[in-house]
């Protein structure tokens, strides 16, 4: 198929057309679906619990407040990946593992060496930043809320990142292996749909452009 055993991955199992769509259908339709059954749920719970009329104002304040915001990150990515999880393992009928490598085990010692680059790397910038720009920062601690924001971060953004991960450069790019004997081509496409997804993470245009740029400049 490919120079790239870990693209040949994907010939384990079931790899016909509707063993994909029914994959992605069930994990990104059915999470989000289930995604929005939990928050309204939450929400009605919340309001019938402490006995409060269901203002607009109120639901904002609850919507964008942070914990509340990671928390809900949290559930839907949950979500996402535990569909996921048991479509790999129930409709292709393979193993998790390999959407990840070509081993029995998950190399964490290279997860960990990968995470502390990354975030060396994002400590010098926001250092950098805080020099040049220390105008646009102001101390704001709350020890409380630092708290869970820390421990909901800690939870919340491994499922986050490895869902999204394992989801396009693991089991998409693999399922684009499938057609194409070239392995740049799988690589290139998950690129530019990961980039162009996360296309309004920017705070502005050139910033989202800069995202999308990033992830096509790191192929």
């Amino acid at each position: 198929m490919s120079k790239i055993s870990f693209l040949d991955n994907a010939l384990q199992g079931k790899h016909n057309k509707t063993s994909y769509l029914l994959t992605i259908g069930i994990t990104l339709i059915g999470g989000t679906l289930a995604s929005i059954l939990f928050i309204v749920l939450l929400m009605l719970v919340y309001f019938l619990t402490f006995r409060t009329t269901v203002l607009e104002s109120q639901i904002n304040i609850i919507l964008f407040n942070p914990i509340f915001i990671l928390v809900m990150v949290g559930v839907s990515y949950g979500i996402f990946a535990l569909l996921f999880y048991l479509c790999i393992r129930f409709i292709h009928k393979r193993k998790f593992i390999s959407l990840i490598n070509n081993r029995k085990n998950i190399n964490w010692v290279r997860i960990l060496k990968g995470a502390g680059l990354w975030a060396g790397i994002m400590g010098i910038y926001t250092l950098i930043s805080l020099i040049f720009n220390d105008g646009t920062f102001s101390f704001n601690f709350n020890p409380l809320q630092f708290l869970y924001l820390l421990i909901l971060s800690l939870l919340v953004f491994p499922i986050q990142a490895s869902f999204e991960e394992i989801f396009f450069r693991g089991y998409l790019m693999q399922g684009f292996g499938l057609i194409t004997k070239k392995p740049v081509v799988p690589l290139v496409l998950t690129t530019l749909i990961f980039g162009l997804i996360h296309f309004y993470n920017g705070t502005d245009l050139i910033m989202s452009i800069s995202i999308v740029y990033l992830h096509l400049y790191w192929v």
